[in-house]
């Protein structure tokens, strides 16, 4: 959405250059209209996107899905060229004012950013788009007033936007993949939604469906009934359930015969930690086992609300227990913060579909498996204590795999002298759990394993020890695939081998690359494509999307970056040398170290914070309002007249600028370990006064550009703005493709490369240029 937003941006500033007898028409008057272009198509644009129906899943088996995301560019940047021709245009005629006018856009969106998240919670999604429309609405009305006298006619179209946030109409309704779990579930029969709710990071709905089976791993040695079920979605997807429970623990004897049970076998149920229960099952298999105390970590609080207030009765009052403690937040966050030490913690799946779906997850990090994760875990267990992990079963085997190699290497970097002998594999028919435990697995847990495997018909993959005829007897492939894959990755003089020639990237994730369900190599898609019998589908869990928008999203950039080269020819083609490129290379690359850095510090901040949300909100207001606050004061700043004095200062700021970003790329990761212990308030505050200083040096290289490009040569400032909101748009996709190979540490030190850049843009020009 950002490139999309980007990209209408850009598109503006080629458009002023193809037409520029558009800025000797009167200033407020195009102002006012573009504004109004806006708050027209932005929900518009909205509804007709919502009538397309492009589905990432079916990329796998239908060509016109990548149209569709053509279309869907088009589509989303079409209010965005609006309100970027409105900025355009302010820019282009008030150049001696553009610290001030980059300020308002920079104000306006990091505030939109908090605004956000009430629009979210007061109207839902779905209505943020009128809000937009009536903001559109109002900026019309104000640059309409600047001319002429009177309330304009224009001024009552709010009514519109109004209309639509008070009746919701269906057309305005998010128009959810029919593959996702809601979706799914509601295609059962006397399927129906009984409530959907919204806070400020997550939509919830409760349904009452068939589909609603959530016991996962469930022994077919079970013979009873299930107790009834209320399914919860979250977001459309995430099918969990609540379950019901009067306190007779009678009602809940089939959590017994859940592979997630194993460590109550292993360890004393004393001291208990479960990340995301969701609809509390892994809570009841706890209460079952007669745990003494349990805690827990929900990242998503309207859940718990909904199971406390609106089915309390329903589920037993499980979240108002003495004994159960919930926290809201990330649980890896909340483990970094504990200094308790737990018998079992246990992390278990969550989605009832997800075995019936390979999930589009390659792009989205996750900061519970990664290797530094796993030292957190395990320093948190009691001498006997054991961390559980359960998945849902979908081969070829690459996510235990990566799994048991983090615990491995975690492990290694701990000191411990046979990391192998503390793990244990176990599968069910649609499951797969990886035991690890904090001191070795002695004979006595050996058989306590086994006794537990034959009783409910599981399967040992894996061992100290184990034997390859003890495997793949209840639940059978052709081969004993699991038992032959983890036997060589447990085995230290096998595992790098075996890592470097699989057919998946099972290296461990780590805090600096946080993808752990990115999987694929480019160096064995054809094989990759034979092994999941000729399909492209799963192809998408691994992020091959991205390079498809990024190509998108370069070709249409460079296409809007040479039109003025290629149309105008009324144009004195000698604008055109040298100097003017290496000038527009300059906004080029601030382009791109704006957005590297941007987002690199979205994704460190997400462990510190707790929540993307909480990460994307703090971040991105932080920095637009600080790199807002850096355009109006370096207009002060730069206020000479000798243009030899504004680049000697400028040329220090470029400095200062990529000074911050490496000390930060490198310093961030050891400060929040030391202030992690705060509260979130305390952290979202610290956050603003770290970010400040670099968000104010950002703010700063832009507008000062355009101030000397208007000296230099102002017919070439709106194609400036092009080529910055078109290397952005590339620059938002570019910096996550690199990520997911070398990190965000690399894409830092890229940003800062890239201001370099355009440091030495300016270093490179002599004083009589100007």
């Amino acid at each position: 959405m950002v490139s999309m937003a980007l990209l209408g941006y850009g598109i503006s500033g080629t458009f002023l250059m193809l037409f520029p007898s558009i800025l000797k028409r009167d200033t407020y008057t195009l102002l006012s209209n573009y504004a109004l272009l806006f708050a027209i198509s932005s929900p518009l644009s909205y509804i007709i996107s919502n009538q397309i129906a492009f589905d990432p899943i079916k990329v796998a088996w239908d060509s016109m899905q990548i149209i569709y995301i053509l279309f869907y560019y088009i589509l989303f940047s079409i209010p965005f060229f609006f309100s970027g021709m409105t900025i355009s245009i302010a820019i282009s005629k008030f150049t001696e004012r553009v610290h001030r006018i980059y300020f308002s856009d920079l104000l306006g969106a990091g505030s939109g950013c908090l605004i956000s998240l009430f629009i979210f919670l007061l109207f839902g999604a779905s209505n943020a788009v009128a809000v937009a429309s009536i903001s559109g609405i109002l900026a019309s009305t104000f640059f309409y007033l600047k001319k002429e006298k009177g309330v304009p006619y224009r001024f009552f179209l709010i009514a519109i936007p109004l209309s639509i946030i008070i009746f919701s109409p269906t057309f305005m309704e998010i128009a959810i993949s029919p593959y996702k779990g809601l979706s799914s579930a509601l295609r059962y029969p006397d399927a129906k939604t009984i409530k959907t709710k919204w806070d400020s990071i997550s939509r919830v709905d409760v349904i009452k469906s068939g589909a609603v089976r959530f016991a996962p791993g469930l022994s077919l040695k079970f013979q009873g009934e299930l107790p009834e079920q209320i399914g919860l979605t979250v977001d459309g997807g995430d099918l969990n359930a609540i379950t019901r429970f009067s306190g007779n623990k009678d009602e809940i004897d089939f959590t017994n015969y859940l592979p997630s049970s194993i460590p109550y076998y292993l360890t004393k149920p004393d001291n208990i930690l479960i990340f995301d229960p969701k609809g509390g099952l892994d809570i009841l298999s706890a209460i079952y086992y007669g745990a003494r105390y349990i805690e827990s970590t929900e990242s998503y609080p309207l859940l718990t609300d909904i199971v406390k207030h609106d089915y309390g009765e329903f589920s037993g009052w499980i979240y108002d227990k003495r004994r159960v403690n919930i926290k809201f937040g990330n649980g890896r966050t909340f483990i970094r913060q504990s200094k308790k030490r737990y018998d079992t913690i246990q992390i278990s799946p969550s989605d009832a579909l997800a075995s019936a779906s390979t999930g589009i997850h390659g792009l989205t990090e996750d900061y519970r498996f990664t290797v530094e994760a796993f030292k957190d875990y395990i320093e948190h267990l009691n001498e006997n204590g054991v961390l559980a992990i359960t998945l849902y079963l979908l081969p070829p085997p690459r996510h235990e795999l990566r799994i048991v190699g983090m615990a491995i290497n975690a492990m290694e970097d701990m000191g411990v002298g046979s990391p192998e002998k503390h793990i244990s594999v176990i599968r069910t028919w649609g499951t797969i759990t990886i035991i690890i435990k904090k001191g070795e697995i002695n004979s006595d847990d050996i058989n306590k394993i086994k006794d537990f495997c034959k009783e409910r018909h599981f399967d040992i993959e894996y061992y100290p020890g184990i034997k390859k005829e003890e495997t793949n007897i209840y639940n059978r492939f052709q081969e004993p695939l699991y038992f032959n894959l983890l036997s060589k990755i447990t085995n230290s003089d096998e595992r790098d081998n075996f890592s470097k020639n699989y057919i998946f990237d099972v290296t461990p994730s780590t805090d600096d690359r946080p993808f752990f369900h990115h999987f694929f190599k480019w160096n064995t898609i054809a094989e990759t494509y034979n092994t999941f019998g000729r399909k492209w589908q799963p192809f998408l869990e691994g992020g091959y999307l991205i390079p498809v928008v990024f190509i998108q999203a370069l070709v249409v950039s460079i296409v809007f970056i040479i039109l003025p080269l290629l149309f105008l020819r009324k144009i004195n083609l000698e604008i055109f040398k040298m100097r003017d490129i290496s000038f527009l290379l300059y906004f080029l690359l601030i382009g791109i170290g704006f957005m590297f850095a941007e987002i690199s510090m979205i994704q460190k901040f997400i462990l510190f914070l707790g929540h993307p949300v909480y990460s994307i909100t703090t971040v991105l207001f932080t920095i637009l309002i600080s790199s807002g606050t850096g355009s109006y004061l370096s207009g002060k700043y730069f206020r000479y007249k000798e243009y030899e004095i504004i680049i000697h200062k400028f040329k220090f700021s470029l400095i200062i600028l990529c000074g911050l970003i490496i000390i930060y790329s490198i310093f961030l990761p050891y400060l929040f370990n030391r202030i992690l212990f705060e509260s979130i308030i305390c952290r979202q505050t610290l956050s603003f006064i770290l970010l400040f200083p670099l968000g104010f040096f950002m703010g700063i290289p832009f507008p000062t550009g355009i101030k000397l490009l208007e000296r230099y040569n102002a017919r070439i400032i709106p194609w400036a703005w092009c080529i910055n909101g078109c290397s952005s748009v590339v620059s938002s996709v570019l910096v996550i493709l690199i990520a997911l190979t070398f990190g965000f540490k690399i894409a830092l030190f890229l940003s800062a490369a890239a201001y370099t850049g355009g440091f030495l843009v300016f270093a490179s020009k002599r004083n009589k240029e100007f």
